[in-house]
């Protein structure tokens, strides 16, 4: 995303499926035009809002769309998220941010006509961009 008005406000673009094509075992292919999305996020204070859309390239695609949220608080440890997406589904969270570490959970809830029941998604990440940090400090 590139960053506006000190990186408070980022803006993007990105293309799904440029070259895909999917040749199946019963001889099917399976080809899909480009999803082309546009997209931007604005930073208030501890709550980050973003936005994107778009569409595929033919007359009768529906336009995609996503909103959500992010709520920093306690010193950048704690992150609520939540969003809707254009076909209803709603998905929300909580993250735990450390400085060498990040807890995240996550419920998604599927479309109606989805055979899929809710999800709850559970995951650990390391930060390795601060593991230079750690440089000096370990020994054995």
């Amino acid at each position: 995303m590139a960053p506006l008005l000190n990186n408070r406000i980022k803006v993007g673009c990105r293309i799904e499926n440029i070259f895909s094509l999917n040749r199946w075992e019963t001889g099917t292919i399976e080809t899909y035009v480009p999803l082309f999305i546009g997209g931007g996020q604005i930073q208030l204070r501890s709550l980050l809002l973003g936005i994107e859309a778009g569409s595929r390239l033919t007359d009768d695609y529906p336009l995609y769309y996503h909103l959500g949220f992010e709520l920093h608080k306690q010193n950048e440890i704690v992150i609520i998220r939540g969003g809707i997406s254009h076909n209803s589904s709603f998905n929300a969270g909580i993250g735990l941010e450390f400085e060498m570490f990040k807890v995240d959970y996550a419920f998604i809830q599927p479309l109606k006509i989805s055979p899929f029941e809710p999800s709850h998604i559970m995951s650990l990440g390391i930060i390795l961009d601060k593991s230079s940090d750690l440089k000096g400090k370990i020994t054995p």
